[in-house]
């Protein structure tokens, strides 16, 4: 078993190698030049093309009809906003999920002679958007199609607007968030912190965009998102 192992073994680093040298750069090359035909052929024609995106109830109808008075200028989807006792919680039901986990795979690999584990799902259900309009920014939570959350945020009121990376203590109170950028602000009402992960990649019905469409909502809408953002 060991000589079949010492055979097979760098034959899949080889594998592992070629694949990541040759074939994975020229997928990303065939996605950049298919992003930027599209990108491209949108160019002078975002003001038409906008409306089948926004005013489509497959895709961000729910979204727009929610804007009221308002013209959307850029969305672009996001972590799950947390309150600070949410973080709290989170932290604690987190560490006990570990503590839990763990127990389980001692018990099977003592108790049963098998190694494993039960995978508790840490993700937030649902889906999360931040858009921004010519008025306001807002933050949108849907879930199964329907909304949830719906939190408006007009310029006038936004204090302290700050826009940069994500750190380690996010990364540690938010897992996953080093990835993303973040904006934080204040409100007589309270401070808010979102990470956003400049990308769509679901309408808020739940379906997944299809190719072209996520190059075109990329052009249409969170590039526009990204470039607004940074007026306020």
């Amino acid at each position: 078993m060991e000589t079949i192992f010492m055979y097979i073994m760098p034959v899949l680093i080889i594998t592992s190698v070629i694949y990541y040298v040759l074939i994975v750069p020229k997928i990303r090359n065939k996605a950049f030049v298919e992003n930027s035909k599209i990108k491209n052929a949108l160019i002078g024609k975002e003001k038409e093309t906008r409306p089948k995106y926004l005013y489509d109830e497959n895709r961000f109808q729910p979204i727009s009809e929610l804007i009221v008075n308002e013209e959307v200028l850029g969305i672009t989807d996001c972590m799950k906003r947390k309150s600070g006792k949410q973080v709290a919680i989170t932290m604690v039901v987190n560490f006990l999920k570990d503590f839990a986990e763990s127990l389980i795979r001692k018990f099977m690999h003592r108790g049963l002679g098998v190694m494993g584990g039960y995978q508790f799902s840490r993700g937030d259900k649902g889906l999360f958007y931040l858009v921004i309009s010519n008025k306001a920014l807002h933050y949108l939570f849907f879930d199964e199609g329907k909304l949830i959350e719906h939190q408006r945020f007009s310029f006038h009121e936004i204090e302290n607007f700050n826009q940069n990376s994500a750190n380690m203590a996010d990364q540690f109170l938010k897992g996953g968030a080093m990835k993303y950028p973040k904006i934080s602000f204040k409100t007589t009402k309270e401070q808010f912190t979102f990470f956003y992960t400049e990308s769509i990649e679901c309408y808020p019905s739940g379906e997944p965009l299809e190719t072209n469409a996520m190059y075109e909502v990329n052009h249409l809408f969170v590039t526009p998102f990204k470039n607004e953002i940074n007026q306020i």
